[in-house]
């Protein structure tokens, strides 16, 4: 259950129009596959709904994200609420929480959808990506990506962060030392 895009700027930059954008899509799209799939499993008594959040759900990714990972901790609330309801229908839940992986919304501004009102140009935001590829959390490949994703789908984790190295570690890091952002 995926849905996602990114309008980047700080609050004030972007606007009501466009915080609303980011939350349609990138909550109702979710909130509108839960209400389409949920209630069949629910009748057939068993089910794995995934829906997919962010790094950005988990840990604060800097100035001009605010509205994308606002949009997917809903998501993280929506998936371990739900989690509990469904459970006891057979219906597993979880959320999928990728780091960068190599996807169409790290690039263009967000994705075919989205845009920057940063005021960066897109020379600025190329140079950024290439850091990115070029580091230690270098984009995965999607079906590497995939692969390990079904892994874990499958051992039923709430929360399911992939890659795990060095996602996890940082998101671990986060929960002891908060006031480290």
């Amino acid at each position: 259950n995926n849905a996602g895009i990114i309008i980047a700027g700080s609050i004030d930059q972007i606007g009501v129009d466009d915080l609303n954008y980011v939350l349609d899509v990138n909550i109702r799209g979710v909130t509108n596959g839960v209400q389409a799939a949920y209630p069949l499993m629910k009748e057939q008594g068993f089910g794995h709904i995934v829906n997919t959040s962010s790094m950005a759900s988990l840990i604060p990714n800097g100035e001009g994200f605010s509205a994308y990972g606002t949009s997917k901790y809903a998501v993280i609330g929506l998936s371990l609420n739900l989690r509990v309801e469904a459970a006891r229908h057979g219906v597993y839940v979880s959320a999928l929480c990728p780091g960068v992986i190599d996807t169409p919304i790290l690039k263009e501004c967000g994705g075919k959808y989205g845009k920057s009102k940063s005021g960066l140009s897109q020379e600025a935001i190329d140079n950024f990506l290439d850091k990115i590829y070029a580091s230690r959390f270098h984009p995965m490949a999607p079906t590497k990506f995939a692969a390990k994703t079904l892994k874990l789908v499958g051992k039923n984790k709430p929360i399911i962060i992939v890659p795990g190295w060095p996602w996890e570690m940082v998101y671990f890091w986060y929960r002891i030392f908060p006031s480290l952002d």
